[in-house]
């Protein structure tokens, strides 16, 4: 989601805004669609390694928030996650979840 640079600030739509105060993020009005969408969608994927790693349960938001950082911050893993908050799909063990899998044992 490269497109980021073009995204219209403010886009961010209702349901978005309800999802990430769900998450227990601090949503903005000032975000864009395109970014409220890629970090539900990061949330989702790294939500979903982290039940696969340790098993169902909460996990820290420290460690959720470490996460994010670091898939947002890789465009690899950004893809990876591209879409992941509407497909209810298994977690593949690829590079991708292996480097995510191993953050999580730092945190």
């Amino acid at each position: 989601m490269d497109s980021l640079l073009i995204a219209l600030p403010g886009t961010i739509t209702d349901e978005q805004f309800e999802r990430l105060e769900a998450l227990s993020f601090e949503a903005s009005r000032h975000w864009s669609r395109e970014e409220a969408g890629m970090i539900l969608d990061a949330v989702a994927y790294l939500r979903a390694v982290i039940a696969e790693v340790r098993g169902p349960g909460e996990a820290p938001l420290e460690l959720q928030n470490t996460l994010l950082a670091f898939i947002l911050s890789d465009p690899e893993l950004r893809q990876r996650a591209g879409g992941w908050s509407n497909q209810p799909s298994a977690v593949v063990r690829d590079a991708q979840f292996d480097r995510v899998a191993a953050r999580i044992g730092r945190g």
